[in-house]
């Protein structure tokens, strides 16, 4: 089964490599759809170097929390277009105590 993703990576991913003139290592999160087998062996087959990634954890990705917090606070208010999200986004995170975004 082809994915999205590996239909985006492989619209995109060689070009950019080449555009950056540079031998990279491609990092992505342990979202199941970035380590499904099907799409560790595509990786593997384009000889992708893809470092081993920490399990998904909040303790170690502490913008995931952030990101639950603006969520809950974009739906507990009605919007009606993309502008109001982003206005409502940005006011709940200048709401954040600096502890949590710092």
């Amino acid at each position: 089964m082809v994915s999205k993703y590996s239909v985006v990576l492989e619209q995109n991913l060689n070009q950019s490599a080449y555009d950056l003139g540079l031998i990279i290592t491609f990092h992505h999160n342990n979202n199941l759809k970035h380590i499904a087998t099907t799409m560790l062996e595509w990786l593997q087959d384009k000889h992708v170097n893809v470092p081993e990634w920490p399990s998904q954890s909040l303790d170690i990705n502490p913008i995931e929390l952030l990101c639950g917090d603006l969520k809950i606070a974009v739906h507990r208010r009605s919007t009606s277009n993309l502008t109001e999200v982003e206005r409502i986004c940005k006011k709940e995170w200048e709401k954040l105590p600096k502890s949590r975004s710092a």
